[in-house]
């Protein structure tokens, strides 16, 4: 009976996330696994840190780890209510 009020705070706060990203959009926010040399990554790190970037590439950058983190939660919502399902179910 007492887990009836924490059951439905768990789901007004699943249903407050917002549309969960499609498989694609979290695979082209993904950061690339290329597999180039680490001294190369380094070397672009760098040049990129001290280059100044277009305003498109900012807002993408942005806007494709909003779609991570919103990703994210997801997972943690989802882990969550599973974990509150084994507890309520019978």
């Amino acid at each position: 009976m007492g887990t009836s009020p924490a059951v439905e705070e768990l789901t007004r706060l699943y249903q407050e996330l917002p549309r969960r990203p499609s498989a694609e959009e979290v695979e082209a926010a993904a950061p690339p696994e290329d597999g180039v040399p680490g001294e190369i990554l380094e070397v672009l790190r760098e040049a990129r840190e001290n280059s100044v970037p277009p305003i498109g590439w900012l807002r993408r950058r942005k806007e494709a780890a909003i779609v991570m983190e919103v990703e994210r939660r997801f997972k943690v919502f989802d882990d969550l209510l599973e974990r509150a399902s084994r507890v309520v179910a019978p």
